[in-house]
């Protein structure tokens, strides 16, 4: 592997590492704590919805989509798009001269 591509590797590395970091620190900051009648609701909750997080990841890997990759996108479209739609071409096509 070549030094460029190993810092870069290293560099998203450590990006994904304080990433998910953060988002730990952020969850467990502002959630609140379930009373104990509560618990076997929010286990029962908390199973279904990571089952979803597991199908949905699953999905996703076998398209193999990149969420980083839309968001980027989304943030930053490629010039030639303009709010999800090819821009028009300035040259009329032979349709449009016709």
């Amino acid at each position: 592997m070549r030094s460029s591509q190993f810092e870069r590797l290293e560099r998203d590395q450590t990006i994904l590492i304080e990433s998910l970091a953060l988002f730990v620190r952020y969850t467990f900051s502002v959630a609140t704590t379930v009373p104990e009648a509560h618990q076997e609701a929010a286990r029962a909750q908390g199973k279904a919805r990571f089952a979803q997080y597991i199908e949905q990841l699953a999905r996703h890997l076998q398209r193999g989509g990149s969420l980083v990759k839309e968001v980027h996108d989304e943030l930053y479209p490629p010039e030639n798009r303009f709010h999800g739609f090819p821009e028009k071409s300035s040259t009329p096509s032979a349709s449009e001269r016709a």
